[in-house]
């Protein structure tokens, strides 16, 4: 992914792709919807197990590679390039990095939701 893609909140092309690939007129919305529970529920867990002292790693790291795979399907460039990088972290910085980073984590997930939202209020049922 090129520096100008991780830019993109959202590949609207690879977006509208999926949801034109769809044989379902909801396609867009239950999109959203199931991002929006996924996504929301993986950084509460995420954030859950930081605040609660988690030091080690690799349960907050599975987490966060879901939360990769979530944005990748989707086409959410950011989301999936901030994740990526927080991955690359080594492991005894890694939660210590993600701490620092998770508010803003939290912010690109909801950047990510609303383009999924626009875009699926542009969506026009099909005849």
């Amino acid at each position: 992914m090129s520096d100008d893609e991780t830019e993109l909140v959202l590949d609207k092309t690879h977006f509208r792709r999926i949801v034109e690939e769809s044989q379902s007129d909801d396609t867009a919305k239950r999109l959203a919807d199931a991002f929006s529970t996924q996504a929301t529920q993986l950084a509460d867990d995420i954030s859950d197990l930081l605040n609660g002292g988690e030091t080690s790693g690799p349960a907050v790291r599975g987490l966060l590679h879901r939360l990769r795979g979530s944005a990748e399907v989707i086409g959410a460039c950011r989301l999936s390039a901030m994740t990526r990088r927080l991955l690359e972290n080594d492991p005894e910085n890694f939660c210590a990095k993600l701490r620092t980073a998770l508010p803003l984590l939290i912010e690109t997930i909801g950047d990510t939701l609303a383009e999924i939202l626009t875009l699926a209020g542009q969506r026009k049922p099909q005849p």
